[in-house]
């Protein structure tokens, strides 16, 4: 089913809470973006890239594509990681008071999960494919469906409870569950748990011309290879995580180790390249969700995916503090990440939570010049969500901080600021494309004079072509400006274009001359003296003595004899004048035909103005007899 109409039809929600929330939410964050990831929502229905630290909201549906992959952290530490081709959302998933109810509905795929062990009895992790319900309290392995619909779950720790037509299989840690029919098959694989083992089985159950015996078979020999592939690249791995501290108090901890031989290592959904240098990983989690936390280290050596240690530590909350108490004292809280990124869309979005004890009270959100109406009458529950459209159309992206101000006469004030980063690279931000006009030009001086506008603060670069050769970078401007283009002698095609830093352009492309100031002269064929032409007296009787002559003559030291570089030549004899223009100019070189008596001289001037402005004059007599 095409993924715009899974969109339109399904129904479901993908919500993650975060540490000191108010109460319940429906909301959580992405911890690594891998390739080509889309998410899907009544705000962004076209679609819209997910960057680390981004909140994933209810009805928001994730696709990802060839190669791709995106992890998302969930309330209690746990993480789930939606693999390559994958299409998954979240039907439910509330984090409240440690308890931690979520349904994973995978509409297409596979995803890894690695869930944190549940300290209240209230909780349900499930997962859901079109087949069949899994449900689990704490594990760690992978499950989803092949490409011809077939599930597949493995486990490398905890238990999995599968439903499959009204029939239920449990596997434990090391076990793999594959279809038979409508039952499912446990089988026990030494790789139990991993991407490696699950590409191979999806590999295999796609060959439809398998018994299931033959199957089996393949399978078990399959996992016999990567175990000596495994062994062989435990043995070259160098790995040194130092153990974290039996208990903790806060909501986050650090990890920080190395690896000497692994390509890239993953902590809980954060993957970091390796090579032999100091990593760190911050997982974190829910104020509420107090307990052990286990956290799993994958390494990567080639195409291996290899367990390569697990640490762990236990969260014994905040010491002296009720957390009910806690959340109900705070008068303001901002669950957006700070600096907030803008890019596609063109929004920041700013989410966060208030007291509820005074109804008078007033919450305002403020960018600049800007702010929101008075938050607290039009919010549920205390929780707000205000978006601020940030382009450079709205001259507002030069912004960097967003305010947020709570005041109640009766609880007090809390002001908070939230940095704004705007990617200016962005066609969703950066909308306007910087202009071009032509201010003034002089051929003579040989320049051009443009005028710049519609920056706002917009690096732009500027350059320009002649005769459609190379460009040339000249400069790079942050402000409108005038700019000064020296011309090259001669009369050229020269196109300018000025591109802004989201490849918005604008460009004038225009024939221009340049004519600098030169020694002309004008010389006729035969010389400039007095030329005589010798012929015969008209036959008696005959009534006419007019003859004709070609005359020629030509400019001197024009460039390549353009004849461009004229602007007009004029050829005035016994009254009579013509007029040459520059459509009737070939070359540097003229003939005209002259109109002469016998017995008469004729005295011929040309005058030729340049486009440089020189203007030069020559006169030769012709003399018939």
């Amino acid at each position: 089913m095409p993924f715009s109409r899974i969109f339109r039809f399904l129904c479901f929600f993908l919500a993650i809470s975060v540490a000191n929330s108010l109460a319940a939410t429906s909301f959580g964050k992405v911890r690594s973006v891998i390739g080509d990831v889309e998410l899907r929502n009544t705000k962004f229905p076209d679609g819209t890239k997910p960057r680390i630290g981004n909140k994933i909201h209810e009805g928001d549906l994730i696709r990802t594509m060839l190669e791709s992959e995106i992890t998302i952290g969930l309330p209690d530490g746990s993480a789930i990681a939606i693999e390559e081709k994958s299409i998954v959302s979240v039907a439910e998933l509330v984090s409240e008071d440690g308890k931690n109810i979520s349904t994973t509905d995978i509409k297409e795929g596979k995803i890894r999960f690695d869930v944190q062990k549940q300290s209240s009895k209230e909780s349900s992790i499930k997962f859901k494919t079109g087949t069949a319900v899994a449900a689990i309290r704490g594990t760690e392995g992978m499950i989803g469906t092949t490409s011809g619909g077939k599930l597949v779950a493995t486990l490398l720790n905890g238990q999995l409870e599968i439903m499959m037509n009204g029939k239920s299989t449990t596997i434990n840690g090391g076990q793999t569950a594959i279809p038979n029919g409508d039952e499912m098959i446990v089988l026990d694989l030494s790789n139990s748990g991993s991407s490696n083992l699950y590409k191979i089985i999806e590999q295999i159950l796609n060959d439809t011309t398998l018994t299931i015996d033959s199957l089996n078979k393949l399978i078990i020999e399959k996992n016999l290879e990567l175990d000596n592939a495994v062994k062989i690249a435990k043995e070259m791995l160098k790995c040194d995580f130092p153990a974290l501290p039996d208990q903790v108090s806060d909501t986050a901890v650090t990890i920080k180790g190395k690896c000497e031989v692994a390509d890239s290592v993953e902590i809980s959904g954060e993957k970091h390249e390796a090579k032999g240098n100091e990593m760190e990983f911050t997982p974190n989690w829910a104020i509420d969700a107090i307990g052990n936390k286990k956290f799993s280290i994958t390494c990567q050596v080639g195409p291996l995916h290899i367990p390569c240690g697990q640490l762990s530590t236990n969260y014994i909350g905040i010491p002296n503090v009720d957390s009910t108490a806690m959340k109900n004292e705070q008068l303001l809280t901002i669950f957006t990440d700070s600096p907030i990124l803008v890019s596609n869309p063109a929004v920041a979005i700013v989410e966060g939570a208030f007291s509820t004890k005074d109804s008078s009270a007033t919450l305002y959100v403020k960018m600049g010049t800007y702010s929101s109406p008075n938050l607290v009458p039009t919010s549920v529950n205390g929780q707000f969500t205000h978006i601020i459209d940030i382009s450079e159309r709205k001259h507002n992206w030069n912004e960097k901080q967003i305010i947020v101000e709570y005041s109640s006469k009766t609880l007090g004030s809390k002001t908070m600021v939230l940095d704004v980063d705007v990617d200016k690279t962005s066609k969703f931000t950066n909308t306007v494309a910087p202009t071009l006009a032509i201010r003034a030009k002089d051929s003579l001086k040989c320049y051009i004079k443009l005028d710049l506008d519609d920056i706002y603060e917009d690096e732009v670069i500027y350059s320009y072509t002649i005769d459609n050769e190379t460009a040339n970078v000249s400069a790079r401007y942050k402000e409108k400006a005038i700019i000064q283009q020296k011309l090259v002698n001669g009369v050229h095609k020269y196109t300018f274009n000025v591109t802004d830093m989201a490849g918005n352009s604008s460009r004038i492309t225009k024939e221009l001359g340049c004519f600098p100031p030169r020694k002309h002269t004008i010389v006729f064929d035969g010389g400039s003296g007095q030329q005589n032409i010798r012929v015969p007296s008209p036959p008696q009787g005959y009534s006419s003595n007019v003859i004709f002559k070609k005359i020629s003559f030509k400019i001197t030291n024009i460039p390549d004899n353009d004849p461009r570089y004229i602007k007009l030549i004029t050829i005035s004899h016994k009254g009579k004048k013509v007029t040459l223009r520059p459509s009737d100019f070939q070359s540097n070189i003229f003939d005209y035909q002259l109109e002469l008596q016998h017995g008469t001289t004729t005295n011929v001037t040309v005058q030729v103005i340049m486009k440089n402005g020189s203007v030069l004059t020559a006169t030769k007599s012709y003399k018939v007899q």
